[in-house]
């Protein structure tokens, strides 16, 4: 039977996933990414059986139901925003932000920074498929110098951070710090996981600049997988407006749901929201989507709402429309959950718009 690729992670996350699968009766095995160079750090294949894939893209897309180690209480989160920083200056204005809203909701901020420690990219036989990570003296050392001067560099800026508070540059909010030794996007996820936060709040480069595909990366990895509402700042914002909203939405239950939590969020007033229809779902009419409008208005008193149905035209063109709009300060997202295959080829519209659109989008998954 023909083996394929499941997913690439670290070798920490790869052995967590191989375990898990074979829990659930599904053979597993690592292999090195970089067989030609196998001591260069490139990262560690899960690798199973081609008529195992179904089964296995069950499993890892419901990790709640499946990994005996995930909490069953999630229902409320913590008052806990996290932040995910690099320790660079594009990210203040997601700093300032995050600050602000903790203040706002009397939470706490988490800043989390992820890095690799490269702790296992010790060689291999280049024409073995086993793997041995057992760690070299010398290895282990270098590791610890690296996750030492992380843990420096964390100092640091948290010090900075107690700076600006002081300074009132950012708002005054209790913060943690915590540095983890693993790739972004899943270190970003397992802490959320462990955490249970209200929000996630990441900086993100803005449309076209070179930097944004790496960048971006991480955070649309994020916005795809993680099922706790995310906020994007890109660099040109300072701190985030929600006064002019505009919201993504079918007649679904869980697009108002998801506009709830917008609105807890982000303030219960104050707000002038355009419902959008999305135009690739044909079951959105401008009679339903005006239902939903006179149901907001007489539920959320204080803000105003107005709806929108596009003209009839493909989904690309469509949101590079919304992305060039200047009279909005939001974008609200509401993001359903799709496998990695069909993401792969249709990705969710909050994955498109953040290599589209310089504003803000607050993503709430649904």
């Amino acid at each position: 039977m023909p083996q394929i690729t499941l997913a690439i992670h670290t070798f920490r996350y790869a052995l967590r996933l191989k375990s898990l699968l074979e829990s659930e009766g599904i053979a597993a095995a690592l292999q090195n990414v970089n067989l030609s160079e196998p001591g260069v750090n490139a990262g560690v294949r899960v690798r199973i059986d081609e008529r195992d894939l179904p089964k296995a893209l069950r499993i890892i897309e419901n990790p709640d139901i499946f990994n005996p180690e995930a909490s069953s209480d999630k229902a409320k989160h913590n008052k806990l925003i996290i932040a995910p920083v690099d320790f660079s200056n594009a990210g203040e204005n997601a700093l300032t932000t995050a600050f602000s809203l903790a203040e706002r909701h009397g939470a706490r901020v988490l800043l989390l920074h992820a890095y690799l420690s490269q702790s296992f990219s010790e060689p291999v036989d280049a024409l073995s498929d086993d793997l041995d990570f057992g760690e070299t003296p010398e290895a282990a050392e270098a590791a610890a110098e690296v996750t030492a001067d992380i843990d420096a560099l964390m100092r640091r800026y948290a010090a900075h951070v107690r700076e600006q508070i002081k300074s009132g540059s950012i708002p005054a909010a209790p913060f943690d710090t915590l540095t983890v030794d693993g790739l972004p996007e899943e270190v970003i996820n397992e802490v959320a996981k462990e955490r249970n936060p209200m929000l996630i709040v990441m900086g993100t480069h803005g449309a076209g600049n070179h930097e944004r595909a790496a960048m971006g990366s991480v955070t649309a990895e994020v916005l795809d997988t993680c099922r706790y509402p995310v906020l994007t700042v890109p660099v040109g914002n300072r701190e985030v407006n929600f006064k002019r909203v505009l919201f993504f939405t079918t007649p679904d239950q869980q697009d108002i749901v998801a506009l709830d939590t917008f609105l807890s969020l982000s303030g219960a007033e104050g707000h002038d929201v355009t419902l959008l229809a999305i135009p690739s779902r044909g079951r959105t009419s401008g009679s339903s989507l005006e239902a939903m409008t006179q149901y907001c208005l007489s539920h959320y008193p204080g803000n105003t709402f107005a709806s929108e149905v596009p003209p009839e035209t493909s989904l690309t063109p469509f949101l590079e429309t919304v992305a060039g709009q200047t009279a909005v300060d939001i974008i609200g997202v509401p993001n359903k959950r799709k496998n990695s295959i069909v993401r792969f080829f249709n990705p969710t519209i909050a994955h498109r718009l953040l290599y589209l659109a310089d504003h803000p989008m607050l993503v709430i998954p649904v």
